[in-house]
């Protein structure tokens, strides 16, 4: 799994060892969660970044709604998959 953020960090790393590439090509994925809480349900909508399998986006998925939302139990359903490109236009 990788973030955005981790994405582009690992980016930056690579142009400063001159290993470039001219544009990268990313799977990402909507989801929708909806965890408990003692007050009721916390829902929304995230983004991830992922090359794995859906499995493993929705065992991330859950993982992170499970420590935004501080619930124990979380229900992860995908929504979207979609690729985003990302290019090197100046230096």
């Amino acid at each position: 799994m990788t973030s955005l953020s981790a994405y582009i960090q690992g980016r930056i790393k690579n142009r400063q060892n001159n290993e470039m590439c001219d544009s990268e090509k990313l799977t990402c994925y909507n989801y929708r969660y909806s965890c408990d809480r003692w007050w009721g349900d916390a829902v929304g909508v995230r983004n991830i970044a992922c090359d794995g399998t859906e499995e493993e986006v929705i065992a991330e998925g859950k993982k992170t709604s499970m420590r935004v939302t501080g619930s124990d139990n979380c229900k992860i359903e995908l929504l979207e998959k979609f690729y985003m490109v990302i290019e090197v236009v100046e230096d």
